[in-house]
């Protein structure tokens, strides 16, 4: 996945709305929704504190994204408030919705989509 270099280079265009020193780009070396949300939450606690965060992600993995956050808000720093800020697909969006559809369906299948199953993340 390229999207760290492509926001980058997104952030450097004129007129970008966000002022790039208030933008955080990171590596983070296992893909995976637990594995982004425990380096963020990581980085939060180690980093200073900010009032709101831009959650951006592809706009059919947003639920998730935000089910794992929502889950796991003990893990972040107080105060801080998230923003959905879900990115429409322009390449392919239906393929990546039916990726996300099928996510679901192997989550069920191992029982990753029980109330209980996110507590020992």
């Amino acid at each position: 996945y390229t999207q760290n270099e492509d926001f980058e280079e997104m952030t450097q265009k004129p007129g970008f709305p966000i002022p790039r020193s208030k933008i955080v780009i990171q590596h983070i070396p296992k893909l995976g929704t637990h594995t982004q949300v425990q380096e963020f939450a990581n980085y939060l606690q180690h980093s200073g504190v900010p009032k709101k965060v831009a959650v951006v992600s592809m706009g059919p993995h947003s639920p998730r994204v935000s089910r794992y956050l929502k889950h796991y808000l003990r893990r972040f720093p107080e105060g801080i408030t998230f923003l959905n800020a879900p990115v429409a697909e322009t390449d392919k969006p239906v393929g990546k919705l039916f990726r996300e559809i099928g996510k679901i369906v192997r989550y069920a299948e191992t029982g990753d989509l029980s109330r209980g199953s996110l507590d020992n993340f």
